[in-house]
C-alpha cells in the first residue's frame, strides 16, 4: 500500500470514527445503517490489505532461507564429488552424466533448479550407496542432505505465495478504495438529507472536506471533544 493509499485509508477511518461517536444520530435510519455497514466493510478489507507487506514478511525469513540454501548446497557438493569419483573409477558414464553439475550450478541460478539438482544427487547417491560407502558416503549423510532439501523446498513455495499475495494486494487496493469512495459519497447525501441535526451535519461536512484534501495539505485533526457531541 502506497503512502497516498495509507492516507486515504486513514481518512476513511476518521469518517467511521465520527459516525461511531454518535450512533444514535443515524442507527434508526435504515439507508444510513446499510451505507455505514458497506463503507465499513470496504475499510476493513483495506486494513487487511495494509497488513499484507510481502517485502517485510520476506525479510523475516529470507536470511534464514539463504542459510539453509547454502547448507544444502554445501552438503550436495560434498556428496557430488564423491559420487563423481566413484562414477569415473567404475566407468559409469550414465551416472557421471546424471550428476554432471558444476559447483556454480549448485549455488546460483533458479532456487527451484538448485533444489532439483540437489535432489538428483541424493537420489543417485542413494541408488549406489553400497558402492559409495568406501568413498565416505553414509546413510546418515544422505539423511542430512534430504532433511536440508525438505527444509528449503517449502521456504521457496512460501516466497512464491508471498509474491502472489503481493500482486493480489496491488490489484485489490485501488479497487477497494474506489468502492469505498463511491459508498462514502452515498453516505454524504444520506447524512445531508435524512439527519436533521444541523450541528452534526455541519461537523460531518467539515470532516469530509478535510478528508478530500490533497496529501500535501496539512490535515486538521479533530479532537476527542469534537467527536463527543452533546
Amino acid at each position: 500500500m502506497t503512502t497516498n493509499q495509507q492516507h486515504i485509508l486513514s481518512m476513511y477511518q476518521t469518517v467511521l470514527s465520527y459516525m461511531d461517536a454518535k450512533p444514535t444520530m443515524w442507527n434508526t435510519i435504515g439507508p444510513i445503517v446499510k451505507s455505514v455497514f458497506m463503507f465499513r466493510t470496504y475499510v476493513t478489507a483495506l486494513i487487511q490489505q495494509m497488513y499484507i507487506q510481502p517485502g517485510q514478511m520476506a525479510a523475516l525469513y529470507m536470511q534464514d532461507k539463504d542459510g539453509h540454501m547454502l547448507a544444502m548446497s554445501d552438503m550436495s557438493l560434498a556428496i557430488l564429488l564423491k559420487v563423481r569419483a566413484y562414477a569415473k573409477a567404475s566407468n559409469n558414464k550414465a551416472l557421471l552424466y546424471a550428476i554432471n553439475y558444476s559447483e556454480n550450478e549448485l549455488r546460483t541460478g533458479s532456487e527451484i533448479h538448485i533444489v532439483k539438482r540437489c535432489q538428483t544427487i541424493y537420489n543417485k547417491a542413494k541408488d549406489h550407496l553400497a558402492e559409495l560407502t568406501k568413498y565416505g558416503v553414509t546413510e546418515e549423510r544422505l539423511s542430512q542432505l534430504q532433511h536440508a532439501i525438505n527444509t528449503v523446498r517449502p521456504m521457496i513455495t512460501h516466497r512464491n505465495a508471498v509474491a502472489n499475495k503481493k500482486l493480489a494486494a496491488m490489484v485489490n487496493v485501488p479497487l477497494l478504495i474506489e468502492e469505498a469512495r463511491a459508498e462514502l459519497e452515498k453516505l454524504d447525501e444520506l447524512v445531508k438529507t435524512t439527519i436533521f441535526d444541523r450541528r452534526y451535519i455541519k461537523m460531518y461536512m467539515q470532516l469530509r472536506n478535510q478528508t478530500e484534501m490533497p496529501l500535501h495539505t496539512p490535515s486538521v485533526q479533530m479532537s476527542s471533544n469534537n467527536l463527543q457531541l452533546s
